[in-house]
């Protein structure tokens, strides 16, 4: 039997419209997963420049591993370069020093190289210079973290460390010290550079960054798909061989959404908020999905000395 061709044009219309409709609803339901993933691999940053070079914008430095699509040992992407995004303040002030930074707890393995500092003291200009993924957008899974940090300058101005979507700050890790508000000189959170609202302080054992004190960050992502995000911040654990051993957070919050993070930057103040300006070091940042892969077990750590000391014995001997 002949079908209407104008009843068939209606009905395949129709067909078409239900499953655009049907589409457009799966997406807003997915919300910011749709077309982000989990972090790729793995990576790392130990600052294993010379001492004293500077870090201009656009920089030549990309060193480190993983700072590509797969997060692997391959080349790092040619936009994941030191200055590559959201700078600030002049190369001057922005300089690799020696020595690196280190800690001293169970199951933590320092890694070699030297160290970032920024100081805003010198030309009283904030100083911060930042960092790519590689090309990596993160929002779904769980994303770990770590980084060292110490103050140079006794003053409460902020010195941070922030995870970036484009150039858009969704959280920092740091001293927080501005008008708005300010952590009194101890560890804190800000949230989508929101403050006060977005100021997470441990009210109860405040960890004060000090000076001249090297401080372990740890910190977990644990990404939603429906709703906010939960941020998990351990600040100097006595045990970090697994997450267990490091024992409860320093603080957590699940009242942010972060949408996605796509790079990192390393920020010091200038004269501001009643505080003067301040300096501060940074050094061996990690990131992975897993603990393991921020707080590298000691066995991993003595393999890629090991690694380190074969290549520039392999090298001196090539020269």
């Amino acid at each position: 039997m002949n079908q209407n061709p104008i009843q068939t044009k209606t009905s395949v219309s129709r067909r078409s419209s239900a499953c655009l409709i049907t589409s457009a609803l799966a997406l807003i339901a997915a919300g910011h997963s749709v077309s982000g993933a989990a972090l790729s691999g793995s990576m790392s940053e130990s600052f294993d420049y010379g001492a004293g070079t500077q870090v201009p914008n656009a920089s030549t430095l990309n060193g480190g591993t993983g700072w590509n699509l797969n997060g692997d040992g391959g080349a790092n992407a040619a936009g994941a370069n030191w200055g590559a995004a959201n700078n600030g303040g002049a190369p001057e002030w922005r300089t690799v020093t020696s020595p690196g930074l280190t800690y001293n707890t169970i199951g933590y393995v320092n890694g070699g190289g030297n160290k970032l500092t920024l100081d805003a003291s010198g030309n009283n200009v904030n100083q911060n210079v930042g960092r790519n993924f590689g090309g990596q957008t993160i929002d779904s899974g769980t994303t770990y973290f770590s980084l060292l940090m110490a103050k140079n300058i006794d003053s409460l101005r902020t010195i941070n460390f922030a995870f970036f979507n484009g150039t858009t700050e969704r959280f920092a890790v740091g001293q927080i010290g501005a008008a708005a508000g300010n952590s009194g000189g101890n560890i804190a959170l800000l949230m989508n550079n929101q403050n006060p609202a977005g100021l997470i302080q441990n009210a109860t054992s405040p960890v004060a960054m000090g000076v001249d004190v090297t401080h372990l960050l740890i910190g977990r992502i644990d990404w939603n798909p429906d709703g906010f995000e939960t941020v998990s911040l351990w600040v100097d654990p006595a045990n970090v061989t697994s997450e267990g051993a490091a024992g409860a957070a320093y603080l957590s919050t699940s009242g942010f959404e972060l949408t996605a993070l796509t790079g990192i930057r390393p920020f010091v103040g200038n004269l501001g908020g009643g505080f003067p300006a301040v300096s501060a070091d940074f050094d061996e940042i990690r990131l992975g999905t897993t603990w393991a892969a921020v707080v590298p077990e000691p066995a991993t750590g003595t393999l890629l000395g090991l690694g380190a000391l074969a290549l520039a014995f392999r090298r001196k001997n090539v020269r």
